[in-house]
């Protein structure tokens, strides 16, 4: 039966009930707290003509200068123009501006809930431009008369010219100087930010805990899970009797959990919807009331709100369906009665909703009888699981960007990634993170990090976060950080850290990445108009259609299976990156030949040798990356054995692909991604009512429950469930032993290559040879166990091996020689594990990591035999011999001894018998010689003769 769920928990976080503490500001040393950010938003915007003498109205400031220092002037440059500018107010008594564009008049309308600014301050013309007969307007967007509580607004505006716009304002792409030939460019800059009422500020806290009751959950919940359901705190906030409920907010961030069963580190993905709720006056303490104004006169009538996140917690990024089950919970509590409660929802999705298999790849689970979730087999990928949307980092940061980005993450940068949507944090961080691969980030990193932890800013060391935008209505972040505005796609780069750009990469590189990522970005472009047509013909056709349509669920599914074809294509643009930058890097890997020699990165990887074999001009870049954290790390896993082997051994092919591409052999895709080929959908109809409740009851919510316990009993979801669960075949069989298991990229490379090798019969014969000898070695773990001396058996295999090569002739599987290094291993045989590594490189077969690692533990961990220390000495005073006696005879020669140097020369040896000698004071020759004592050697014959 499969042991993987859906959900792990459940959880409600928010306010405590009973004396909650007080957010802490959060400070930051390297931050400064702006100006500006108690002042009121932007309301009016107006045009001032100086030439001709207009003022400046009381309440209005102008914009005079740029963020360069440059004037601010919106005809600047222009031939014979006016001088005109900006100018705008701020008030609380008026309507908020929520958005300020450029129209060109003649080509344009005004869009129907917005105003143009037609007139100056004056009463004059406001049209910024009229070389040619073109007239170009300034236009504006005010909030509706019933706006909804923390809103978006602008707070505000700046003038530029070719400068870079300052750091989270919007550039609005259109030039004000547009057609004059000679006039500079001018725009219009803007920030929005989030319109918050008087509110105060607690440390969150989980309100419910719901986990299954049947099973016990993978992991624990963290001790600080409540601060990142609720990252701007819990808060109660004062607002106006007229003002709307913003709709509920959808956000995910990941942890990293411990799991209880092993010490293995597991991410958890976290979906959650984040919404206000009425708060009793009665409630407040007097402190309270004071601090929310609501006993002054413009805040008696005001009404107190909180917020609230309900969370699902899960090891599977099933995010868009958690989403849709989250806003359904949600719109229960405000839709009137329901005939079933939403504890039976919650437990029917954690106990009765089956994990998709590949008897059963798409599960569609109704809610009710307009909304169902549903849910798809994960896309198996040799590379690990992550919440990533690799369209989203493309869509939003455009293909240059996101290889700017992407230097900055392979050189371990300080990179702060913000943006006022929480979900799209998440997505693109993860996507950064992702697109390094084979690197794993090994400094900080929080996708989605909580204000109160804004602290690591002041990290002295690189790190990777998310952070709400908010942040920086308030402080301007440190100097020594590279943020990247989601919102609006731009990046502040420090001026110490400008240096590090693409440049540094190798151009071929860097220029096929950026024609795959242009040619995608245009794919995203295309399946999101895609899939707004197929959302607005559902919404058409949801009154009076069924949720069983084989069209709409058809369309729903082929959507998604789009998406995940496009994700695969992304992430296999950038793997090609990456092993093109890393081609033939394994040559430089240093295997361990001593118990003694400590494994860092200095001896397993030769980094002098490796950054000199690149381009010269490009060796600055490889010197960066060598020094990085995760390359070390990388060198460490692929050296040794790691949970990671199965992905560092398919790497290791996707270099060898892109190798043999540059030399004119087709490459073919790197990542074949199964995405499941049956097309059955199972559907789980919705929950049933608790046992034992009467015909008629209903449940009726004006709020989100506290979660009854008792409408968790069993009933026949449950049965259900098992009725959808694959069954568990008998004729199933596993492997006798770890050691013969593939990898699925192994398989398949192995299929093809007894595709290939089929078409001739001789090489065809062979790899059945070949094939037949594997099928041997996959029982010699048996073999070994049963027999009363394993190391003994272990020998035979060698002499079996090698026959192998003989006979099959390169065509020598690579997982019998990792059955060997991984039974040197256990039965303490560091010598043979180097012959057969020895073995190995005769017949051209470069280790993957599963097989390097084994060789690596055998030799590092494993006890060596006395008698391999005694040869090696003797080895040594031999060659030290031979080199006195060198010396000795150069150093007569030069000072014209020639007969003593004859005589000398007569009593050395040969150099067929030196090289004899050596030979057999090697420990390989003596390494032989222990298996097969009645063997006789060069080197045997020479010690005989020279009394040794």
């Amino acid at each position: 039966m499969d042991d993987r769920h859906i959900v792990e928990h459940f959880v409600v976080a928010g306010l405590p009930p009973e004396n909650p503490e007080r957010l802490e500001e959060f400070t930051c040393d390297g931050a400064t707290v702006k100006n500006d950010h108690s002042l009121p938003p932007i309301t009016e915007i107006g045009v001032v003509n100086t030439l001709l003498g207009e003022e400046v109205p009381d309440g209005f400031t102008m914009i005079t200068e740029t963020p360069s220092g440059r004037s601010a002037n919106l005809c600047f440059d222009m031939f014979r123009s006016s001088e005109m500018f900006l100018c705008y107010k701020r008030s609380l008594n008026q309507r908020p501006l929520v958005d300020i564009g450029v129209l060109y008049d003649g080509k344009e309308k005004v869009m129907v809930d917005s105003q143009m600014l037609e007139f100056t301050v004056g009463g004059r013309s406001a049209s910024i431009n009229t070389s040619g007969g073109n007239h170009t307007y300034i236009t504006y967007r005010r909030s509706s008369h019933d706006p909804e509580c923390n809103e978006l607004v602008v707070s505000d505006i700046c003038v530029k010219n070719k400068e870079p716009a300052p750091h989270s304002f919007c550039t609005i792409e259109r030039n004000i100087n547009r057609g004059s030939m000679m006039g500079a460019e001018v725009y219009l800059c803007y920030r929005k930010s989030v319109n918050r009422p008087t509110y105060i500020a607690y440390k969150p806290a989980l309100l419910d805990i719901c986990s299954p009751t049947s099973r016990k959950p993978s992991f624990s919940l963290p001790s600080d899970l409540a601060l990142f359901c609720v990252p701007m705190g819990a808060t109660l906030e004062s607002w106006p009797p007229q003002t709307k409920v913003p709709e509920p907010v959808f956000s995910t961030f990941v942890l990293t959990v411990t799991s209880p069963h092993s010490d293995q580190v597991d991410k958890v993905y976290c979906a959650g919807v984040t919404f206000y709720e009425r708060y009793d006056h009665e409630k407040l303490t007097a402190e309270q009331t004071s601090e929310l104004q609501l006993d002054e006169h413009c805040g008696v009538n005001n009404l107190v709100y909180t917020n609230k996140s309900i969370c699902l917690l899960s090891l599977w990024p099933f995010f868009d369906s958690f989403e849709t089950f989250l806003n359904y919970l949600y719109k229960m509590t405000h839709s009137g009665n329901h005939p079933v409660p939403i504890e039976r929802y919650i437990y029917h999705l954690l106990e009765a909703v089956p994990f998709p298999s590949v008897q059963r790849p798409r599960i569609l689970v109704q809610l009710d009888n307009a909304t169902c979730m549903t849910l798809s087999l994960p896309e198996d990928s040799p590379i690990a699981l992550s919440g990533a949307r690799f369209r989203d980092l493309i869509s939003l940061l455009r293909p240059s960007a996101c290889v700017q980005l992407l230097v900055f993450a392979l050189t371990e940068q300080k990179v702060l990634l913000h943006s006022l949507r929480p979900a799209v944090l998440t997505a693109a961080t993860e996507a950064l993170a992702m697109i390094i691969f084979p690197f794993h980030w090994q400094c900080p990193y929080i996708p989605l990090c909580p204000l109160g932890l804004s602290s690591l800013l002041n990290a002295p060391i690189p790190f990777l976060l998310g952070l709400d935008s908010r942040f920086f209505d308030l402080y301007h972040p440190p100097q020594d950080i590279i943020c990247v505005d989601l919102d609006t796609g731009a990046i502040f780069i420090p001026e110490d850290k400008k240096a590090i750009n693409e440049k540094l990469i190798p151009k071929r590189c860097v220029k096929t990445l950026k024609n795959s990522l242009e040619e995608l970005w245009a794919n995203c472009h295309d399946l999101d108009c895609q899939r707004e047509m197929i959302r607005s013909k559902q919404k058409m056709a949801a009154a009076g259609k069924d949720l069983g349509d084989d069209g709409s669920l058809t369309e729903t599914f082929k959507i998604r299976r789009m998406e995940q074809e496009l994700e695969v294509k992304i992430q296999e643009a950038f793997l090609t990156f990456t092993a093109s930058l890393l081609n033939g890097y394994s040559a430089f890997l240093l295997p361990i030949a001593s118990q003694n020699l400590s494994p860092d990165t200095a001896n397993l990887f030769d980094i002098e040798g490796f950054v000199k074999s690149r381009d010269r001009s490009y060796q600055k870049f490889y010197s960066m990356l060598v020094s990085t954290q995760m390359f070390s790390k990388f060198i460490e896993e692929r050296s040794f054995v790691s949970d990671k082997d199965a992905s560092l051994a398919f790497f290791d092919e996707c270099v060898e692909r892109v190798a043999r591409q540059q030399s004119s052999e087709p490459m073919g895709r790197l990542l074949e991604v199964e995405l499941g080929v049956s097309e059955h959908t199972f559907v789980l109809p919705p929950p049933e009512p608790p046992p034992n409740t009467s015909p008629g009851t209903t449940w009726t919510y004006d709020h989100f429950p506290a979660l009854d316990r008792s409408l968790f009993s069993p009933s026949s979801p449950q049965k259900a469930a098992q009725r959808l669960r694959p069954p568990v075949s008998a004729n199933i069989c596993h492997p006798p032993s770890p050691m013969a298991r593939r990898s699925k990229q192994e398989v398949r490379s192995a299929q093809k290559q007894a595709i290939r090798l089929a078409q001739k019969p001789l090489t065809w014969a062979k790899c059945l040879v070949s094939t037949s000898y594997s099928v041997w070695y996959t029982q010699l773990a048996s073999f070994a166990l049963t027999h009363q001396h394993g190391s003994r058996v272990l020998h035979l295999a060698y002499r079996v091996m090698l026959h192998i090569q003989a006979l099959a002739q390169h065509n020598t599987d690579e997982v019998s020689y990792r059955i060997m290094m991984q039974l040197c291993g256990v039965y303490g045989q560091p010598e043979l594990a180097m012959k057969v590594l020895c073995a190995m490189n005769t017949v051209g077969i470069t280790p993957n990591a599963i097989t390097y690692g084994y060789y690596n533990r055998a030799v590092l961990e494993c006890k060596w035999s006395r008698s391999y220390y005694y040869w090696s000495k003797l080895r040594n005073a031999v060659s030290g011999v031979a080199a006195f006696r060198s010396s000795g005879r150069d150093r007569v020669e030069r000072r014209g001894g020639h007969h003593l140097a004859s005589q000398l020369q007569g009593s050395q040896l040969t150099c067929p018998q030196q090289a004899g000698l050596e030979k057999a004071c090697s420990p390989t020759t003596h390494l032989s010689l222990m298996q097969d004592p009645t063997a006789s050697t060069e080197g045997e014959k020479l010690g005989r003769n020279r009394g040794l």
